[in-house]
């Protein structure tokens, strides 16, 4: 088989194939040559091809967060690698892997006003987890030297704690030539998994503090679906002094967990939240969306805050941190079931009345509501398939929808490691390419239009289904205090537009619908997952009735 002649780039490719990697991302150029001829001529990695760098990166992470396992972004040398700098961040916040792959000048030409050459080497040093800068010349000890690098960069990405890493390859012309070469399985260094287990006597000190609690909360942040530990959070949550939280993003569903917890902390007052208050948290998970649980845990701090991590440095997201447990969820819990005897209380029983209470006021008030971002996320959950994927949106999507129950049957995703707007359209086909299910986006307008180069590529699955919520403007600064009293809150803050998302669909050759009331959403909804294809619903409502039909619905839960 003939690939590049670069050794350095033909040990790259072999060991990261050797290594079970088995998709890469590419986006065209020519310093990078080299390394598209050698990967897309592999047998075992699948090469796709996206010309936009942002939208590539972020459609590998979508991928690899489905994949559970590293996939390679290559791009030129330049402003190019510049461009995956926001999905890197999002990777690394997020502890999903990537081996981010970029093409570089060779030093001598670095500031010397050669043709795309910037400083590349330590170019995402905050927002990786190592960084390498590869050789430049093809000597026998050169090559050692990479094949060392790459064993160790696999195995950096995919520890523990994973996250991206980077590896900068300055490559000198030509940059076409071919060899043939003959295969031969490359020296790999492999660590050996270690089993984290809790010891003995650790056991007994968490066993006497438990003891010494009668409210212990235990708070699901974002993480993937784990049925094993959902069981277990299922058989803990029927303890009378155990509540269990979990956010929609946190993919644990059961009848003993409470997801939409937003709608109970509205309804406190200063006395009440001292009852609700817990005297033991233990969470785990990567981020938190709710403000609201974050200002109520800062304000009504527990006795104890144990968190279940891995890294060097835990947060102290709700300022009362006191142990750190780095074990997986699903093992910490599995250990401490049978151990978990808190002192008896009505703790549970408060929190699931207040539940059900407030459930019934979120009914009668959608009852009444008006066309508006709220009755239409009240529809659109009630019609997502059972044992599909459902890709919030940030900003207003993914707090809309903190106010439902979340769906049973129904894998949640989002980019909340830096929450940003930038790469979501991307991140959920990417994914959707890998998982093959039915796979939702709920976006916001702006959302999608900072996005819609996430459309042109060749790997739109046809099970991707795009809901665009589309209200004129970014929604979220007519919800949150502040903006939405300033002159400038139209334009420089919620950014009204005229774009036609009709006319993208269009240009993209996506089918497209769209909707204005309730009952057109309702057949447009049925529509939508009968076509054979990625599709895009549009759905328009409008800012001024949103915002008062979103303020009034925690003004109708506070009046009990």
């Amino acid at each position: 088989m003939q690939v590049s002649d670069k050794r350095i780039v033909q040990e790259i490719v072999a060991v990261l194939a050797a290594k079970g990697i088995s998709h890469a991302v590419i986006s065209p150029g020519s310093r990078n040559a080299p390394l598209i001829i050698t990967l897309s001529r592999h047998a075992e990695i699948e090469c796709l091809s996206i010309p936009d760098e942002r939208s590539a990166a972020y459609f590998a992470l979508g991928m690899a967060r489905q994949l559970c396992k590293p996939v390679i972004l290559v791009c030129t040398s330049g402003t190019a690698v510049l461009n995956y700098a926001p999905a890197i961040a999002e990777a690394y916040y997020q502890q999903i892997p990537l081996i981010v792959i970029t093409a570089d000048r060779p030093a001598e030409w670095i500031d010397q006003a050669d043709n795309q050459a910037i400083r590349q080497d330590h170019i995402y040093r905050n927002f990786v987890k190592a960084t390498w800068l590869l050789p430049s010349h093809d000597g026998d000890a050169e090559t050692a030297h990479v094949n060392r690098i790459m064993s160790e960069a696999y195995n950096t990405a995919t520890a523990e704690k994973q996250g991206p890493v980077h590896l900068n390859v300055p490559l000198r012309e030509p940059l076409y030539g071919l060899e043939e070469i003959q295969a031969f399985p490359p020296r790999l260094i492999e660590p050996v998994p270690v089993c984290h287990r809790l010891p003995k006597d650790a056991l007994e000190d968490l066993r006497m503090h438990m003891k010494q609690a009668a409210k212990l909360m235990i708070l699901v942040e974002e993480r993937q679906v784990d049925t094993d530990l959902s069981a277990i959070l299922e058989r803990i949550g029927r303890n009378s002094s155990v509540v269990v939280l979990a956010e929609s993003l946190g993919n644990a569903v059961s009848s003993n967990t409470i997801t939409a917890f937003d709608r109970i902390l509205v309804t406190l007052n200063e006395a009440a939240a001292k009852d609700f208050r817990p005297d033991l948290l233990i969470s785990f998970g990567k981020h938190l969306i709710s403000k609201r649980l974050k200002q109520f845990l800062r304000a009504n701090k527990p006795a104890e805050h144990w968190r279940l991590d891995f890294s060097d440095t835990p947060p102290d997201t709700y300022q009362c941190l006191t142990k750190t447990i780095p074990m997986e969820a699903s093992a910490f819990f599995r250990e401490i079931e049978t151990d978990i005897h808190v002192k008896p209380s009505g703790y549970r029983t408060l929190w699931h009345d207040r539940n059900l209470s407030v459930h019934k006021r979120h009914g009668d008030y959608l009852k009444s509501a008006p066309w508006s971002d709220l009755k239409v996320f009240e529809q659109i959950l009630a019609a997502i398939p059972p044992h599909s994927d459902l890709y919030l949106g940030n900003s207003s999507p993914v707090r809309y929808a903190q106010l439902f129950p979340a769906l049973p049957k129904v894998a949640v995703f989002g980019n909340r490691g830096t929450s940003g707007i930038d790469g979501c359209t991307s991140m959920a086909a990417g994914a959707a390419w890998i998982s093959q299910r039915v796979s939702t986006l709920i976006t916001g307008d702006i959302s999608f239009l900072h996005n819609s180069n996430a459309l042109w590529n060749q790997y739109l699955s046809d099970l991707l289904k795009i809901i665009v919520i589309q209200n004129g403007g970014g929604g979220i600064f007519r919800l949150i205090p502040g903006p939405d009293k300033l002159p400038e809150c139209s334009t420089f803050f919620e950014t009204r537009h005229t774009v036609q998302i009709s006319h993208l669909a269009k240009a993209y050759a996506i089918d497209h619908l769209c909707c204005d009331s309730t009952e057109t959403l309702q057949s447009a909804l049925s529509d939508l997952y009968r076509i054979q294809g990625p599709a895009i619903l549009e759905i328009v409502t409008s800012a001024e009735i949103n915002t008062t039909v979103y303020q009034g619905y925690f003004d109708y839960l506070k009046t009990r």
